[in-house]
């Protein structure tokens, strides 16, 4: 799934760095590519910082359930 998020967001870039701008000079190819990595990296970061806090909370949430199936508090869950 990422690898996927990573493919649209680099096609996404690609087409956003060919548009250009057309009030500033032109920026060298290498530049635009370091920063079209870098934004990658960084999404890449924030989306698997996600998953991490969604798998706590998960796992947070099926210990409450055990705890309270084991009390017999079947309301709760």
């Amino acid at each position: 799934m990422l690898q996927a998020f990573a493919k649209v967001l680099v096609l996404s870039l690609v087409v956003f760095a060919t548009m250009g701008n057309v009030f500033a000079p032109e920026k060298p190819l290498k530049e635009v590519i370091r920063e079209n990595q870098r934004m990658i990296k960084k999404s890449i970061r924030e989306l698997e910082k996600e998953i991490r806090a969604l798998e706590t909370n998960q796992k947070k949430l099926e210990a409450d359930i055990k705890k309270h199936a084991k009390m017999n508090q079947m309301v709760m869950i």
